[in-house]
């Protein structure tokens, strides 16, 4: 009688990587482990008060949806700001009186920051343990999403796997990969396929300059259990770990200003480094940081891509505390009044540390571009 199993693909027959990252070197192995080192050291030094009462921490709080926002620091496991956040609700719940008393107080806080505070706050009466809505890699900062409950985090978690929350990063990219392409005479570049909605055939610096580069993969573990990128025909593909392929998108938009085509792209072959938007579609493992590092490695992502030779003006010692990369937006679904109507729950996030106005222009450019 003939056996119901399946036979496993022959070895020649598995998707192969079209994105595989070289192994990571000496120097780059002892980057990482002192990147995880300090991010232990720093959790274990560092008072609940430290994290949650610092300026700017928290973003948004909508207790009748029983939700709220926060601004994740960098070098942090989000495991991690969860707890701080649950010791100091703790701390609320023992002593309500001094709690209010400390957000009277706040002399440096605005009118705003004060009231979000408060409800921020008021949060402590919730019976339940928060829930995270979504995950931050340890160096990516920005806006992170919790639930005050099981019943809201199920409803929103949702939202996220359907698609229907929208995020945007931004991230300090390097001018190195394709800078030859730079060099060239527009006849001379590479012509991509069209947009997937139709749009006319051009030169991928044309996309990124004038609209988006539209990064459309596959995504999976690879024998050794690496992330890897796949091509987007792999999708549905079985992987030798038993696992599949899985749909990867981003789209990629240029994140300083310019006025004109011609001037986009003299501005790019000057630029030794500059911000990259990314737009995750899908909401994979690591998939910003390694579509990126098909075109732009994110500085200090030793594993996707950066090395130590990058001429991007960034010093050693700033390389080492992690890789750029910020959430500086997240949309929920949640319908909140807006003037005659409503409109989705939109929250910004402040820009990060590495921004270099000078360079790339005022972060509000980023508003103004995709929030207008």
């Amino acid at each position: 009688m003939a056996s119901s199993v399946a036979s496993a693909p022959a070895a020649e027959d598995w998707p192969r990587p079209s994105n595989c990252p070289a192994p990571q070197d000496e120097n780059a192995r002892w980057i990482e482990a002192g990147r995880a080192e300090r991010c232990k050291r720093r959790t274990e030094s560092l008072h609940c008060r430290d994290v949650v009462l610092s300026d700017g921490f928290v973003l948004y709080v909508d207790p009748r949806a029983r939700f709220f926002v926060v601004n994740k620091p960098a070098g942090m496991y989000v495991e991690n700001v969860l707890d701080f956040i649950e010791r100091y609700m703790e701390e609320v719940r023992r002593a309500p009186e001094r709690h209010s008393e400390r957000s009277k107080r706040a002399k440096t806080c605005s009118d705003g920051a004060t009231s979000i505070r408060e409800a921020f706050d008021s949060l402590a009466k919730v019976g339940e343990r928060f829930q995270l809505l979504h995950r931050l890699d340890r160096d990516t900062t920005g806006c992170l999403g919790i639930a005050c409950d099981k019943e809201t985090n199920r409803i929103l978690s949702r939202a996220f796997q359907e698609g229907r929350v929208k995020k945007h990063y931004v991230a300090h990219c390097i001018n190195t990969k394709f800078a030859d392409d730079f060099q060239k005479k527009w006849k001379d570049w590479e012509v991509d396929e069209p947009f997937e909605d139709g749009s006319r055939a051009m030169t991928w610096p044309q996309r990124f300059c004038n609209f988006r580069l539209e990064c459309h993969t596959g995504h999976g573990r690879s024998k050794h259990g690496l992330w890897r990128l796949y091509a987007k025909e792999d999708v549905g593909r079985e992987l030798p770990g038993g696992s599949k392929v899985k749909e990867a998108r981003t789209n990629l938009y240029r994140g300083f200003d310019s006025d004109s085509d011609s001037k986009r792209l003299a501005h790019l072959r000057e630029l030794q480094s500059f911000p990259v938007v990314a737009e995750p579609i899908t909401g994979r493992t690591h998939q910003i940081r390694m579509h990126c590092s098909q075109y732009f490695p994110i500085v200090g992502d030793y594993k996707y891509g950066y090395d130590d030779t990058a001429d991007d003006d960034v010093v050693q010692e700033e390389r080492e505390k992690g890789y750029r990369l910020h959430s500086f937006s997240l949309e929920l679904p949640i319908k909140i009044p807006d003037g005659n109507g409503f409109r989705d729950t939109l929250v910004l996030a402040p820009p990060p540390s590495w921004w270099n106005e000078e360079e790339w222009g005022t972060y509000d450019i980023l508003m103004e571009r995709f929030f207008a």
